[in-house]
């Protein structure tokens, strides 16, 4: 999922369940204002755990399980195109995606950790080495012209790591400790990014100069249950009346 223009867009991935689940081209479109779903135009491909991302209005279907093709959704056309591939072999799944100084970062790798970043200009993907450690990243988002990635050590704790895309240098410039960290995600607002899971929420100041954890404490969803997206939308001040379709 992910939202543009203050729309939420989820692609459904797989219909079915069990044994019958079977792969999906459907996507819906949420609309806060009128609280109303909407079905808009399939993709041309069934994407079972494929990344969405939202750059310069329009919305990218990048990848998906043993997939290396990337579709783009034009809103004023409904219509989704295709656009330059994943390169041969790179990912069985998009791991991570973030959208950083009118570009795509694609992070992860079926043989070796790489960041792949996709030029709409161009409409070509360049490759570079995923720096950092052997841990496990969390997720990855963009705020100004750097890429934050959260790696999760077992032992440790938490490690934050920055890409500068223009110098395109990664080096880490924040930790914090927790043990037996869980999983979670991540969603930036205000030039903050905000980690969410059920144990926790924690708010992390994507400062340029002096970026770090906010000791404060914040509500905790523990009573949500599934796995957790966390989004940002503008709500209307009164809840509006669901119309028809």
């Amino acid at each position: 999922m992910c939202t543009m223009d203050n729309y939420l867009f989820v692609a459904v991935g797989c219909k079915g369940t069990d044994r019958e689940m079977t792969p999906s081209k459907r996507v819906f479109c949420y609309n806060p204002l009128t609280s109303i779903w909407k079905e808009i135009s399939p993709m041309n491909e069934a994407r079972p755990r494929c990344k969405l991302a939202a750059l310069e209005g329009f919305i990218y279907a990048i990848g998906g399980e043993c997939l290396s093709s990337v579709e783009r959704y034009d809103p004023r056309l409904d219509r989704w195109t295709f656009v330059a591939p994943l390169p041969n072999d790179t990912f069985a799944v998009a791991h991570h995606v973030a959208v950083c100084s009118g570009e795509l970062f694609v992070s992860g790798g079926t043989l070796r950790c790489i960041l792949l970043r996709y030029s709409p200009k161009t409409n070509t993907w360049r490759p570079s080495l995923l720096a950092g450690t052997k841990d496990r990243t969390a997720d990855m988002i963009g705020v100004g012209r750097f890429l934050y990635r959260f790696d999760v050590n077992p032992l440790l704790g938490l490690g934050v790591y920055r890409y500068h895309t223009v110098a395109r240098m990664w080096y880490e410039c924040s930790t914090k400790r927790i043990h037996h960290c869980p999983a979670f995600q991540c969603v930036a607002m205000d030039g903050s990014i905000y980690c969410v899971s059920r144990q926790f929420t924690m708010r992390f100041n994507a400062d340029e100069i002096s970026p770090g954890f906010i000791d404060k404490n914040l509500s905790v969803l523990s009573a949500a249950k599934g796995i957790l997206f966390p989004f940002v939308l503008s709500l209307p001040a009164k809840r509006p009346r669901q119309t028809s379709v």
